[in-house]
């Protein structure tokens, strides 16, 4: 069945909407985004309207509105998720949560094989949001990327041990999914691999892909293949994933460096919460 879905895309630095259009198998997608850590808010809904505008269609044409879960930047990450549980309950629709390491994963180039992917997007402070997935090879119908691993958040210094059992974490699913476990390609994505470039070095046996951070279009062609299958919730449900086990500091701790507080002379990087 056809269906009509926008996308949101707040969890990181860019500023994403996307609007697909059809069947999982064959669906077209129109997007926007920009970069911008402090403008998400502002954006978002003139963004949204553009697009559809842009596409000739109105917000009761969707059928479905679909979200950057997270993990991400808290702000970000609250941006999204509020603007499309409005939209949802103005407009009556069920919402479809995108986990962003997730949409990471589902930009990486697949090939002929099956292929592990570990996910690792900057955290801030040192650390990481961390994920495994399995992609299984290319076709106009591959299903979306298959998480072993749910998101954590490991410090930047870890990530070596981490990825060391990526691959034997992989093994059960792949071998579940009716594959050998040769061959198989290892990729990594995200962009923590880059910016902790001086923490970790992962052996050659893993490919660095070009998919760093969490796009739009991922979100919504995620999101359509979640509806198809109908795996949505009610708008009241909706809530951002958070991997931190605090979200909030006092004055006096952000003064003493937590929560990435760049003014903070006794800690080395700067950031916010997440």
């Amino acid at each position: 069945m056809s269906h009509i879905l926008l996308a949101l895309e707040t969890s990181g630095t860019r500023c994403g909407v996307a609007l697909v259009q059809g069947e999982p198998a064959d669906a077209h997608v129109l997007s926007d985004h920009h970069d911008g850590t402090q403008e998400h808010a502002e954006r978002l809904l003139p963004m949204v309207s553009a697009l559809l505008a842009r596409a000739g269609l109105t917000p009761a044409d969707l059928h479905a509105v679909a979200f950057g879960q997270g993990p991400g930047g808290f702000t970000g990450l609250r941006v999204a998720c509020g603007v499309a549980q409005g939209m949802a309950l103005a407009l009556g629709r069920p919402l479809v949560p995108v986990g962003s390491l997730q949409a990471v994963a589902h930009d990486v180039l697949r090939g002929a094989h099956p292929a592990v992917a570990a996910v690792a997007m900057d955290a801030r402070m040192g650390e990481a949001y961390a994920a495994v997935f399995l992609l299984l090879p290319r076709a106009a119908d591959a299903p979306a990327p298959i998480v072993v691993q749910a998101p954590i958040l490991i410090a930047a210094d870890d990530l070596g041990a981490w990825l060391a059992d990526a691959a034997g974490q992989a093994l059960p699913v792949l071998q579940a999914q009716g594959y050998p476990a040769q061959p198989c390609a290892y990729v990594l994505a995200g962009d923590a691999w880059t910016v902790h470039a001086d923490r970790v070095t992962p052996p050659d046996t893993w490919a660095r892909d070009a998919s760093d951070r969490p796009r739009a279009e991922a979100v919504a062609r995620l999101g359509l293949q979640a509806l198809a299958l109908g795996h949505t919730i009610d708008a009241a449900d909706a809530q951002p994933l958070y991997v931190r086990d605090k979200v909030a500091y006092t004055t006096a701790e952000r003064a003493g460096g937590l929560g990435g507080n760049p003014k903070a002379a006794s800690h080395g990087e700067s950031g916010g919460l997440a």
